[in-house]
Order: structure tokens, then sequence, then C-alpha cells
């Protein structure tokens, strides 16, 4: 199933997001809770998550970058190449 690609971009954010919503939350409720600290950790591993999911996405749009750039200078070494030879 394809998602459209802003709402696929936003996720990370959204991960974040609700992270911070969580622990707000919780903060708000009261540590008194048997169950705050658990919902600190979930909010903790929201926010973690869409750390990673960005870091993870800027790697990939770097490396690939760095392909096109490689593949570039590939097809003008190989144009001087073939120039100079004739």
């Amino acid at each position: 199933m394809r998602i459209p690609k802003p709402l696929y971009e936003a996720v990370p954010t959204i991960y974040a997001i609700a992270g911070i919503l969580v622990i707000f939350a919780t903060l708000y409720n009261g540590l008194y809770d048997s169950l705050a600290y658990g919902w600190v950790c979930v909010g903790m591993f929201l926010i973690g998550n869409g750390v990673h999911l960005n870091l993870l996405r800027a790697r990939h749009r770097g490396l690939s970058q760095r392909r096109v750039e490689v593949s570039l200078a590939d097809t003008d070494m190989l144009a001087q190449t073939v120039i100079s030879s004739r």
C-alpha cells in the first residue's frame, strides 16, 4: 500500500510530537501513578524512533546524492578520455 509522500515525510515528526505529548500528559497527571514511568518510556521510545528515522533518511539521501555525483564525474571523465583519444 502506498501512502502520499507528504504523509510519508511527516512520519518521523509525528512520532516525535506524539512522544512529547505522551511525556507531557504523564507529567500533567503526575508521576504517582504506577504506570507513569512506563508511559515516559513509551514517549522516549517514540521520540527516539522519530530521530532514528530522520537520521536514516538523511543518510540514505546523502548516499544517493554521492552516487549521482560519482556517476556524473565518471561520465565527465569518460567523455574527456574519448575526446582526447581522437
